[in-house]
């Protein structure tokens, strides 16, 4: 009857909740992040996906409910998981489900990976759209494709693209010519860039988590996140170059890739615990982005 979360604390920790609204328990202090997912039936260890700050996906380990020591179960990155009928039941980052064998007695993945469904409904924050009977029933909602439009001011409608993707955060750039975007796709989620009068969709990001895309003020780059580094960072690329992206800061406080100030000099982003206790801040990145971070509001 308790109930686990994910503390709203830079730390990664997680609390146990029981009778009367009290915390009872604070588990453990995971630096990689922990997500709780399910306690397994054993009562004593809690499924988990390790993730730090602004990653969709990570590594699946096991809990100890007393110790908070983890278990590493499996390495694939993961966007969520379940347990179920002698199952670990995973959903990845390009909308597939998996089954893998698992021994929840000494957990312990026991056989390989089978895919038994795609096309699963996935959000920008990192949930699948999934549930799990003790049973091993799966119900899941699938990925309706969406169209991305333009409006105009008296109402009217057209299409910015005949592709059909799970759009996310576009912006357009600030010649008003193109649109950048964000979608996952059996690739991972990147960022691409519309060309408005062509209606063609060009990659410009290969992180595999590569989103929030805000253009640099004079049009030319693009700024987004992705945490492979293992923490939130920031990262800026020219939409069309071969040059890797230049990485301009990452760290666990950061919480958004941000908005540029008109002159290049600073991103003003949202943070996280700029202050102890004091949540989510306002902070800002100066020099051009390359720190330091300073905090702009940060309080309770």
């Amino acid at each position: 009857g308790d109930l686990w979360v994910s503390s709203l604390s830079s730390r990664s920790s997680i609390t146990r909740i029981g009778a009367g609204d009290t915390v009872v328990q604070e588990l453990g202090n995971y630096q990689r992040g922990a997500r709780p997912q399910q306690v397994l039936p054993n009562g004593s260890s809690l499924l988990a996906i390790m993730r730090g700050r602004g990653a969709t996906t990570g590594p699946i380990s096991a809990l100890n409910l007393t110790t908070g020591a983890e278990t590493a179960l499996l390495g694939t990155p993961a966007v969520e998981a379940r347990y179920a009928a002698g199952y670990l039941v995973v959903a990845l980052a390009n909308g597939d489900l998996q089954a893998v064998p698992f021994d929840a007695r000494r957990l312990k993945v026991t056989g390989t990976p089978v895919t038994f469904a795609s096309g699963v409904s996935l959000t920008g924050t990192g949930l699948a759209q999934f549930a799990v009977a003790a049973n091993g029933t799966v119900a899941y909602i699938p990925e309706e494709p969406r169209s991305l439009v333009l409006v105009d001011r008296a109402g009217g409608v057209r299409e910015a693209t005949a592709e059909r993707r799970n759009f996310h955060a576009p912006l357009f750039s600030p010649d008003g010519r193109r649109l950048s975007t964000d979608f996952s796709s059996a690739d991972g989620r990147d960022v691409w860039v519309l060309g408005i009068g062509s209606g063609t969709l060009t990659r410009a990001t290969f992180e595999r988590d590569g989103h929030d895309a805000v253009w640099t003020p004079d049009g030319r780059q693009l700024t987004y996140s992705s945490a492979k580094s293992g923490v939130l960072g920031i990262y800026r690329t020219r939409p069309g170059s071969a040059e890797p992206a230049d990485s301009l800061f990452a760290t666990s406080a950061l919480g958004w890739t941000g908005q540029w100030l008109s002159d290049g000099s600073a991103i003003v982003t949202v943070a996280n615990e700029m202050h102890p206790g004091s949540q989510s801040d306002v902070g800002i990145i100066r020099n051009a982005g390359r720190g330091p971070f300073e905090p702009l509001a940060a309080s309770q």
